[in-house]
C-alpha cells in the first residue's frame, strides 16, 4: 500500500480531482490509471458585504438587532461583544442577529462580531458596528406650580398636567 499526501495551498480553490498514473510497483508492474471522485477545496476566507443595526430610534437597553450578509455560508457559532462584555445572541437567522443590550452600557457601544468561520474553516475578519446608548433615566429639575396646572421640566422632557392629575 502507498500513501501520498496533498498540500493544498492558498491558491488552490473551487472543484478539485485527484488522479493518478503511471505508478510502478517495485516489480515494475504498471498500476491502473485512478481518479478521485470530484471534492471542494475553499480557501478563501469570506466577508462581511453588510452589517447594519436594524434598531432604530434612541436605544437605552433590551432587544436589538443587527442584519448580517456573508460573502458565502458560515457557521452560527460565532463571538458578539459589546465594548469589552461577551453576550449570548438569542438567535440568528443566517441573516439577523438578535440580542439583548445590557443595562450597565451607556455612551458608545461597540459591536464586535468575531469568530465567524465558513463551512471550510476559513474565518471572517472581525468586524464592528458602533451605535450610541442612553441608558441614563431623565430627572425632574424642578417643578413650577401654579393655580390650575402644574410643569415639570427636565432639559428636553416637559410635562404638563391639570392641578390634581400632576
Amino acid at each position: 500500500m502507498y500513501e501520498c499526501t496533498l498540500d493544498i495551498n492558498e491558491t488552490m480553490n473551487g472543484k478539485a480531482v485527484i488522479s493518478v498514473n503511471n505508478m510502478y510497483d517495485p516489480a515494475g508492474n504498471k498500476m491502473k490509471a485512478y481518479s478521485s471522485d470530484m471534492f471542494m477545496v475553499d480557501t478563501i476566507s469570506p466577508v462581511i458585504t453588510k452589517k447594519e443595526l436594524i434598531t432604530k430610534g434612541p436605544i437605552s437597553s433590551g432587544l436589538c438587532t443587527i442584519q448580517t450578509t456573508f460573502s458565502e455560508p458560515v457557521s452560527v457559532n460565532y463571538q458578539l461583544r459589546i465594548n469589552d462584555l461577551s453576550i449570548s445572541p438569542k438567535s440568528y437567522d443566517g441573516d439577523n442577529i438578535l440580542f439583548d443590550i445590557p443595562k450597565n452600557i451607556e455612551g458608545l457601544a461597540v459591536i464586535t462580531i468575531s469568530d465567524v468561520k465558513d463551512v471550510a474553516g476559513n474565518s471572517v475578519a472581525d468586524s464592528t458596528i458602533e451605535f450610541s446608548v442612553d441608558s441614563v433615566l431623565p430627572e425632574v429639575d424642578n417643578v413650577i406650580f401654579s393655580t390650575k396646572t402644574c410643569v415639570l421640566t427636565d432639559s428636553d422632557i416637559i410635562v404638563t398636567g391639570t392641578l390634581g392629575v400632576c
